[in-house]
């Protein structure tokens, strides 16, 4: 499997036993240990030891290792009720299982079975080879931005989860619509297996399709969980506006009017009340929503701005290798950008004047 993927499914597998313990504690430990194999493998077999194993799968490809941090963890559990290993483990355990790691026994069980098999020795840029491999392949860049997508919106828990509680038929609906089209790719990658056809151009076989309609349908299953849990919860009213305080005043009121807001609630003398402009009136009471506005709007633009990047660093990787650009990569670069510039003018057209 490759990278992404790896760190998709960490993710997946983080939320939901997180969701189902009630602990978010597992989420990050289990996203590093799903990709922690191939971070430390790869670079320590093909550039550091490479007579050691030579096909960058050695120390936490192996089943030994897990079984190590196994004990560690239950031992970490018991007496400081730490998930943090245990987490870790299970995501270096997906990653395995994603790997088919039972079908070389020698190098999943070393050193139970014996030494690595004699193997030869690969040329020192062949682990750039293998990143070019993951950018001339579609669905990881679907996964990139996914896992962009994710991170910022992480990032952003706090304001979603009050939104969603205030919206939830809103949130529940997309959350339902996610899982309906969740459950339509398993069909669609099912049907591909059976035809064999491969999705992503490379080569693929029966249990690579297997996993990954297993890994989509846990996703399914989580939104499921989301859904449920966002049904359940309680509405959090809006704060109601007391008889005797006036109404706060419109974005279209005039300066004038938030003056004479401002008046009756402080009960201050006018006179001792001054702005400068009606600009500085006009801050003293932003319009209602408009901090959340502004998140969204720092959020698309991170989102957009993230995805131009990659796009970016992934062409330049390209280029100094001599290697075509894909058309996908361009495209999805391009609609990017442009969607970031408009998105940066209209928020430089609607920002207050200097």
């Amino acid at each position: 499997m490759f990278f992404f993927f790896h760190l998709v499914t960490g993710i997946i597998l983080g939320f939901l036993i997180a969701d189902l313990l009630h602990d978010r504690r597992w989420i990050v430990p289990c996203v590093i240990g799903a990709v922690l194999p191939d971070i430390v493998d790869k670079p320590l077999n093909y550039i550091l030891l490479p007579a050691v194993s030579g096909n960058g799968r050695f120390l936490f490809h192996n089943l030994v290792v897990f079984a190590i941090l196994l004990v560690a963890g239950l031992l970490l559990w018991k007496y400081y009720r730490s998930p943090l290993v245990l987490a870790l483990d299970t995501g270096i355990l997906s990653h395995q299982i994603l790997d088919s790691m039972w079908t070389e026994p020698v190098r999943w069980l070393y050193p139970l079975l014996g030494p690595y098999p004699a193997q030869a020795v690969q040329p020192p840029d062949y682990l750039f080879d293998l990143l070019l491999t993951d950018l001339y392949n579609p669905v990881e860049w679907v996964l990139i931005i996914l896992c962009t997508c994710i991170l910022l919106l992480y990032w952003q828990r706090g304001p979603l989860a009050a939104a969603a509680a205030r919206h939830k038929k809103v949130f529940g609906m997309l959350l339902k619509c996610a899982g309906i089209m969740l459950w339509v790719s398993c069909g669609v990658v099912l049907a591909y297996g059976f035809l064999k056809i491969s999705l992503t151009g490379l080569a693929s076989g029966a249990e690579q399709d297997a996993f990954t309609v297993v890994v989509i349908a846990l996703a399914a299953i989580l939104m499921a969980r989301w859904e449920a849990a966002l049904k359940s919860a309680r509405s959090v009213p809006e704060k109601p506006q007391p008889a005797c305080e006036s109404p706060v005043p419109s974005p279209a009121a005039t300066g004038i009017e938030r003056m004479e807001y401002l008046v009756r609630l402080t009960g201050k003398d006018p006179d001792r009340i001054s702005f400068s402009s009606a600009r500085e009136i006009a801050g003293a009471f932003p319009p209602a929503g408009d901090q959340n506005n502004r998140a969204g709007e720092y959020l698309t633009l991170a989102l957009l701005g993230t995805i131009v990047a990659v796009a970016a660093a992934g062409g330049i990787v390209l280029l100094l290798s001599g290697k075509e650009i894909p058309a996908g990569m361009l495209a999805l670069g391009a609609i990017a950008a442009g969607l970031l510039a408009g998105s940066l003018v209209m928020a430089g057209s609607t920002g207050p004047a200097p």
